[in-house]
């Protein structure tokens, strides 16, 4: 017998919530019983040996043994097993970056700061799922991974985000467990994370499929990926198959590139579903600033990944939260200042999601689009969660973030959400805003905060129909914060009637 990758010793389930475990016997139609704690279920395996049993939920609680049995005597136990809250987070490298990952003459700083601050503790838990580009949609990941405690051991190699964002989401649930779910890889555009269903059903996606499909059928494509065939070894009976046709019988892709349409979904991220979870975190979008104009393709594929995962975790509601980009020094502001922007109208667009700004901390290494100190990135995204996700009313779940614009005479109104204490952060006048007319040219705006409004005027603009906030990735000189000192998210929008 043999359970899905995710189910390990040491494992967080999320409370309160069916419970999902599946697995493989070796006998067909067995009957399988599995005792998890104080509940149990039955289910039945299918003629390929897959089972899916479903457990009742439960509290927050544990540790835990759970028990699987299948008529013909197989069996499969796990130990120490907690209830609690399971997050996953993905994306690209600044979601990947681990904690050992931060100064070049001290590489184990924000390790020991951790540590420190809580992070030895067996209630916290992560799961990080190895990078893989095989050639087929996965029923597991790679070997090795499994669910691992909190401790000056495991936790250097822990996402920072995940981490710092755990510790702080166990200060405040107290004797809550809590586990992250570790699925990401760097350099990656949105597009491997993608199911390939999900980026048939959208415009800008089909195009992507046509020509990775028509370059997969062309037999030069193969000859220039000598074996082995993906990033990790292949069984050599499919090298021999793949020398053999010069493709592989399912999907065939290039090797080294993992950055490929729908490939990461298919090896990294389809092997956890349909694992409870609480919520996810997604820190993506990079690589997708492609330093162009046309950032509207992302914006449709972020709403269809939001979509597409919802629907396999069979949850319309589950929360994604996301991290609005830094802002650095991008070879170009349309591209990546759009990217920022996409982030923030998701937040407006689709239920149950926000984003936390992350500009403010560009300044200390402007050439850097990798900040080494995730601890800020961690803990925004856990007041967001505590505010937006579990209703913490004494939290502010994130900075300022426009919602209306409405003219009125030469000046225009902004309306945010979390605008409660709004002012500088410096004590200066307000800075980095700018309007537009009718011809499109941006110019310096005079801010004036209105309670929890601002107005906007600029001598050069009498009629003015647009608005924009740190629209420059170089160095953004925004200052607006609210009354939890949050920053305002780089924004840009038409005026409405």
């Amino acid at each position: 017998m043999k359970l899905a990758s995710i189910w390990t010793d040491n494992a967080i389930i999320q409370r309160d919530k069916p419970i999902v475990l599946w697995g493989w016997c070796d006998a067909p139609r067995a009957r399988v019983d599995a005792e998890l704690g104080p509940v149990h279920a039955t289910g039945a395996a299918g003629w390929d040996g897959r089972f899916e049993v479903r457990l009742p939920a439960l509290p927050a609680g544990g540790p835990y043994e759970l028990h699987v049995k299948a008529t013909g005597g197989e069996e499969c136990v796990l130990k120490n097993l907690l209830a609690g809250e399971v997050w996953l987070i993905s994306g690209q490298s600044n979601a990947e970056y681990p904690l050992k990952t931060f100064t070049p003459d001290d590489p184990r700083a924000q390790t020991r700061l951790y540590l420190q601050e809580g992070g030895v503790d067996d209630r916290l838990r992560m799961f990080t799922v190895p990078r893989d580009s095989l050639t087929t949609i996965c029923n597991t990941v790679a070997p090795g991974a499994c669910w691992k405690t909190s401790d000056a051991e495991n936790a250097p190699d822990f996402s920072a985000v995940g981490a710092w964002f755990a510790l702080y989401l166990r200060k405040r649930l107290l004797e809550i467990p809590v586990g992250v779910i570790h699925c990401s890889w760097g350099a990656t555009n949105i597009w491997p994370w993608l199911s390939r269903e999900a980026l048939a059903a959208i415009p800008s996606g089909r195009p992507i499929l046509e020509e990775y499909d028509r370059l997969m059928n062309q037999p030069e494509t193969w000859a220039s990926y000598p074996p082995p065939f993906s990033y990790t070894e292949q069984p050599p009976a499919l090298l021999e198959q793949a020398r053999a046709t010069g493709k592989y019988s399912f999907r065939g892709y290039p090797a080294y590139d993992w950055n490929l349409p729908h490939k990461l979904f298919d090896t990294m991220l389809a092997p956890l579903i349909p694992y409870g979870l609480r919520g996810i975190l997604w820190y993506q979008g990079e690589e997708d600033a492609d330093f162009e104009k046309d950032f509207q393709p992302y914006h449709e594929r972020l709403l269809a990944l939001v979509k597409d995962w919802r629907y396999r975790w069979a949850d319309p509601e589950l929360p994604f939260h996301c991290v609005q980009l830094e802002s650095w020094c991008a070879p170009s502001t349309e591209g990546w200042a759009g990217i920022q922007d996409t982030q923030r109208r998701l937040c407006l667009e689709t239920p149950n999601a926000g984003a936390v700004a992350t500009n403010d901390l560009s300044h200390d290494e402007p050439d850097n689009n990798h900040q080494h100190d995730k601890r800020p990135i961690g803990y925004r995204l856990a007041q967001l969660a505590l505010g937006k996700t579990y209703g913490f009313n004494d939290v502010t779940p994130a900075g300022p973030t426009l919602t209306k614009i409405t003219a009125e005479g030469s000046s225009l109104r902004l309306r945010f959400l979390y605008a409660k204490g709004l002012h500088s952060s410096d004590g200066q006048s307000l800075r980095a805003f700018e309007i537009a007319g009718e011809d499109g040219s941006y110019h310096p705006a005079a801010a004036q905060i209105d309670g929890e409004e601002i107005l906007l005027s600029a001598p050069e603009v009498p009629v003015p129909k647009a608005a924009r906030y740190n629209w420059q990735p170089r160095l953004p000189d925004g200052n607006l914060v609210n009354g939890a000192e949050q920053p305002a998210l780089v924004f840009r929008q038409e005026s409405s009637l």
